[in-house]
């Protein structure tokens, strides 16, 4: 491959980025060179000196585009990286400011009030009943997967919920990094370490997802969420939605106003909402790519959203073409455990290799090995562990129903609770 081609500096690379990049390897192989930094997002530590990293890749003077999927702290970190060397990309304050709770709660009262839940800002160490009362969803200012968020019905409930002792090495280890990017970059208010309560929304919940290339957010979709029974862990995630058109142009509008609002630039953005039959709520902005989702469009548009990312952060223009790609249909299945397991048989590489082959088009992988035992969830939901998860592509609902039982059976895991 020829040196000439730029160079694309992928930050804090996910567990997503290698596998979704080789999916659509023929789209951009041609003309980037990818360059997968280090350290990937599942090994930065809390004592990462995050404001030395950005300071040296910023002085580099070869790398022609920069970004990240990874939610924290990759995609605040390629943005100041970006700014600080001249490259597009958004501000990392309007990153910073959009995956704040509070303060992209306060930016949307003002883009979209209609769409904006009541809210208030909690103290965990004076914690008292929220000015919005109970209940309440309570999650922390920056969170990570949906760790420590959920319905809180009491005052004795929160205060036993922010008094867990991983609670306090959340708010005071794992946020370190944010806390450090908030003080150079985003300015004063609260940080990290403080959590939000929020109106309890109802209905379907659904990702909106799209980019900014200059000045006009565009929507490329939106994404269903399914979730287990009685539950709040994620079973699916189906696109295009099955919701109404008139849902989903009301969604679009809601999510090109807010962004626009927040000031975003040069990047994508997926916006998390639910929809009780009349109206759409936002529950949460999140500046930056999902991994998990690109290829879904691959398989329904036909332009896996990684590599128009390629596009985007090095300043070419971005073209977006819905319903070209080779299904109707696309999922994401995430199979979980909900109690301590011990794993007595899992898929190792072949086999992983030998399902996908059955099944064109989906990408699949395994999180958890024989012989394993899962009996760890606060880290995650909470509630469940994610073991395995795939991406498959079908025609209709029946047959992705099928595909996904048929596929579920071929990956072989053999699982026995405790």
């Amino acid at each position: 491959m020829p040196n000439s081609l730029p160079r694309v500096l992928l930050v804090m690379p996910t567990m997503w980025d290698r596998r979704q990049l080789e999916a659509c390897r023929k789209d951009w192989h041609e003309r980037f060179i990818v360059e997968f930094g280090e350290p990937a997002d599942d090994e930065c530590r809390a004592d990462f000196p995050v404001l030395d990293y950005i300071d040296r890749m910023a002085r580099r003077a070869d790398i022609a585009g920069v970004f990240s999927s990874s939610d924290y702290p990759g995609a605040t970190v390629a943005a100041a990286i970006a700014t600080q060397a001249g490259l597009p990309g958004p501000d990392p304050r309007a990153v910073l400011c959009a995956s704040h709770k509070v303060v992209s709660r306060q930016m949307q009262q003002a883009a979209v009030p209609e769409a904006t839940a009541e809210f208030c800002t909690i103290d965990p160490d004076s914690a008292d009943k929220p000015a919005i009362g109970f209940p309440c969803f309570v999650k922390p200012v920056k969170g990570a997967f949906s760790m420590f968020s959920g319905r809180i019905n009491t005052l004795h409930e929160l205060r036993a919920h922010l008094d867990r002792p991983e609670v306090r090495e959340f708010r005071h280890g794992f946020m370190l990094p944010f806390n450090t990017l908030w003080h150079r970059y985003g300015g004063k208010g609260v940080d990290g370490s403080y959590f939000i309560a929020e109106e309890v929304l109802a209905g379907t919940q659904v990702t909106v997802e799209g980019f900014v290339a200059d000045d006009e957010p565009q929507v490329i979709g939106v994404v269903d969420t399914e979730f287990y029974p009685g539950t709040t862990s994620f079973s699916r995630f189906v696109y295009p939605s099955s919701l109404p058109p008139e849902a989903q142009q009301q969604m679009g509008s809601i999510a090109r106003r807010c962004i626009a609002g927040m000031g975003l630039k040069r990047c994508f953005f997926n916006i998390e909402m639910a929809w009780d039959g009349r109206r759409a709520h936002i529950i949460e902005v999140n500046p930056r790519i999902c991994g998990q989702f690109a290829d879904l469009h691959g398989k329904v548009d036909g332009i896996n959203t990684m590599a128009l990312a390629l596009d985007l952060v090095t300043g070419a223009d971005v073209a977006w073409t819905p319903g070209e790609g080779d299904f109707k249909l696309a999922a994401s299945v995430p199979l979980r455990v909900f109690a301590p397991t011990l794993v007595e048989e899992a898929p190792d590489a072949d086999q992983l290799a030998g399902v996908m082959e059955r099944f064109p088009g989906t990408l699949a992988w395994a999180e958890i090995a024989a012989g394993q035992m899962v009996d760890e969830f606060v880290f995650e939901d909470g509630a469940s562990f994610r073991y395995c998860v795939f991406n498959l592509g079908a025609d209709s609902r029946a047959e992705l129903k099928a595909k996904q039982r048929e596929i579920t059976s071929a990956l072989g895991f053999a699982l026995r609770a405790l």
